[in-house]
């Protein structure tokens, strides 16, 4: 063995000044001996800690991909046009949902409205200087009652293009009305989609291109009672109605609403009978001078509000 060799010629020129044990060679082989074996322990672990993370990198790859071809995923989502790479699915309920990526001059380009096995998918789609958009503008979607109510608020975009599509999507079974809100906020549109009957919605994200799927599926009827709103008169759709809402900002459960006639008002709550909505629209007054104007209005669960 080479390092062998040099030990004993090393031992040869020196012995005579320097007292070397007979020793030596074995001990300085077991150092060798034992280095190399920790190098190979290290070069061991080191291969071991590259497979770990490839192995984990190819079950997140599996993952994904089976989350976008798993036959029950697939088939609810076939026919519908999907162009991207799934983001999030967030699960059926009622509640407030909200994603997607902060971006500035964008465009919600485009809406339509696909209906598969009796649920309702409503497609977005987002761009910017005519190129499909990398991600979903953030969102956030709120559904409300009387009347049954999809309330979307999309930030980071300045064009709204999709809402040339508005009529189409009336052709649905579930979809009543569709139609912009007023907001001052030049980088955000709102828009309101009304049902004629109880639902359920989940919210489906897609990158590359940016793209979302909200699915409606119908819940039995289960509202019967009527309600006593506090809101305002109506108004056209303009500065006025938005100027009136930024002045109720705090409220958190007011809400923009279109009437019978296509002008709006705004809606500060709502109760099952009209002694708390007149004692609530008194303790409001103080605070809010603005609401000693309002009116109490009686609504079913499908009532569009009256024009006052």
């Amino acid at each position: 063995m080479k390092v062998k060799h040099k030990l004993q010629n090393f031992k040869k020129d020196y012995h005579k000044s320097i007292d070397i044990p007979e020793e030596i060679d074995d001990y300085i082989m077991k150092g060798v001996e034992k280095g190399m074996q920790e190098k190979a322990r290290k070069n061991f672990k080191n291969k071991i800690k590259k497979i770990s993370l490839s192995v984990a990198a190819s079950l997140l790859l599996i993952f994904t991909v089976s989350i976008n071809t798993m036959p029950t995923f697939a088939n609810a989502m076939h026919d519908i046009p999907i162009a991207g790479q799934l983001v999030r699915i967030l699960h059926f309920s009622e509640e407030h949902q909200e994603g997607g990526k902060i971006t500035d001059g964008s465009d919600v380009e485009f809406i339509s409205l696909v209906e598969k096995d009796n649920k309702e998918h409503i497609v977005i789609n987002f761009s910017q200087d005519i190129k499909e958009e990398e991600f979903a503008s953030h969102y956030e979607i709120d559904y409300s009652e009387y009347p049954y109510t999809l309330n979307f608020k999309i930030s980071g975009v300045r064009e709204f293009s999709a809402e040339d599509e508005f009529e189409k999507m009336k052709d649905g079974n579930m979809i009543q009305d569709i139609y912009r809100l007023m907001t001052l906020d030049d980088s955000m549109v709102r828009f309101s989609i009304t049902m004629d009957k109880p639902f359920s919605y989940q919210v489906t994200e897609y990158k590359e291109p940016g793209q979302l799927v909200v699915t409606l599926e119908e819940k039995p009827e289960s509202k019967e009672e009527s309600i006593y709103s506090i809101r305002s008169e109506s108004y056209p759709y303009g500065e006025k109605i938005g100027i009136l809402e930024e002045q109720l900002f705090s409220l958190d459960t007011r809400r923009m609403l279109k009437d019978e006639d296509e002008e709006f008002l705004i809606e500060v709550d709502y109760f099952t009978s009209k002694e708390k909505a007149e004692d609530k629209k008194k303790g409001l007054i103080e605070e809010y001078p603005v609401i000693s104007d309002f009116v109490i209005e009686k609504r079913g669960p499908n009532d569009i509000p009256k024009n006052y």
